[in-house]
């Protein structure tokens, strides 16, 4: 592989490549990485030898992208997102990974986590269905959806992916009066920006005793909202853990690292003060 290619359109749950060059630039052994304009992706995907074999992607763009990809493994097909594309057999490929990482994690983290209370996500549109894909994966069957409408756009492609769940969406605004027994709850935006919906979610009136929080937004290592969740003595889990086990695992799975540099490449990600 000659180098890695990434391509973002501002935040993204999915990570960026710059933990990874800074990992290499470090260990003497530089790795190619580019970080793409748009312009550049649309000319390297259309180019006959590319020289950039794996390129991360953001979810907006691999929305965009999707229906022009003539193949798509069963999982990328489904959801309608991938993480990144490979270059394989003279074609570019997507591929969706990132969500088995964050299982694998999770189930390694959480090993007794109950599946009979219900799961709360606060997400954008897009992200949805993967995320509910993620915890219907882990057992979950009462899902609580909250934006700032209370109401979803293309409901009709939400229920593909959880036929047999209980779905309820609130407005963020209704936050405090919900009343469902919760010990999972999910964050992907950003909410140092939301700072009602913040304060309101600091109360955790619905979570249980021994709930999970998951904030897959914040990259930095101060975070007010998983503070909250400690304090009420709930687990937490950032998005540092997970974006260092899906680099690690991919670099693995690319052969650009061994398994003898895990306890080195991790404690990169605890030494720098953003990942993103």
């Amino acid at each position: 592989m000659k180098k890695l290619g990434c391509y973002s359109d501002g935040y993204n749950l999915f990570p960026g490549l710059h933990v990874i060059e800074r990992y290499f630039l470090e260990k003497e052994s530089p790795l190619a990485v580019s970080h793409l304009t748009l312009q550049e992706l649309t000319q390297l995907l259309t180019h006959p030898s590319p020289d950039c074999h794996y390129v991360r992607c953001s979810v907006n763009y691999s929305h965009q992208l999707i229906n022009s990809l003539s193949i798509q493994p069963e999982n990328v097909s489904f959801l309608g997102i991938f993480d990144c594309l490979i270059y394989e057999g003279d074609r570019w490929l997507p591929r969706l990974s990132y969500f088995t990482y964050l299982r694998a994690l999770f189930v390694k983290k959480f090993k007794f986590h109950k599946i009979n209370n219900a799961v709360a996500l606060i997400c954008k549109a897009n992200e949805l269905p993967a995320l509910i894909s993620f915890v219907v994966g882990l057992g979950h069957q009462q899902i609580l959806i909250f934006n700032e409408s209370g109401t979803l756009d293309d409901f009709s492609h939400i229920i593909k992916h959880s036929i047999g769940m209980d779905l309820k969406i609130f407005k963020y605004s209704d936050l405090t009066q919900v009343n469902i027994n919760t010990n999972l709850m999910i964050n992907t935006i950003d909410l140092e920006s939301h700072t009602t919906l913040l304060g309101d979610l600091a109360y955790f009136n619905f979570m249980v005793q021994g709930g999970v929080v998951i904030d897959l937004f914040s990259s930095t290592p101060v975070n007010p909202f998983l503070f909250e969740a400690e304090k009420a003595d709930l687990s937490t889990m950032n998005r540092r853990e997970v974006v260092s086990y899906f680099d690690y695992g991919t670099l693995l799975k690319l052969g650009l690292i061994s398994s003898f540099e895990k306890e080195k490449y991790f404690q990169l990600y605890s030494e720098i003060a953003t990942i993103d």
